[in-house]
């Protein structure tokens, strides 16, 4: 498997608030903005558990919640699940 390095600004910066599973000295960091009731970022999150699972030390996932739609629930999903 061949890892290229690429570097590039978050949209937001990763904080003590967003989740992580895995070591922060990883190789590789994925960061994932996503929505807890959104159809796609389950998906993505079911993906990268498959990553996870494969490169196991190798991959930190940060997931920092953002909303994808526009219902009021979303502000305190995130905060609920912390």
């Amino acid at each position: 498997m061949m890892v290229s390095r690429m570097s590039s600004g978050l949209v937001e910066p990763v904080t003590a608030r967003d989740h992580v599973r895995g070591p922060k000295a990883a190789a590789l960091t994925l960061v994932e903005y996503g929505d807890f009731e959104c159809q796609y970022c389950r998906t993505a999150v079911e993906i990268v558990n498959g990553l996870q699972q494969a490169l196991g030390d190798q991959l930190t996932y940060w997931m920092t919640i953002v909303s994808c739609g526009t219902r009021a629930s979303y502000h305190w999903i995130g905060s609920a699940s912390e």
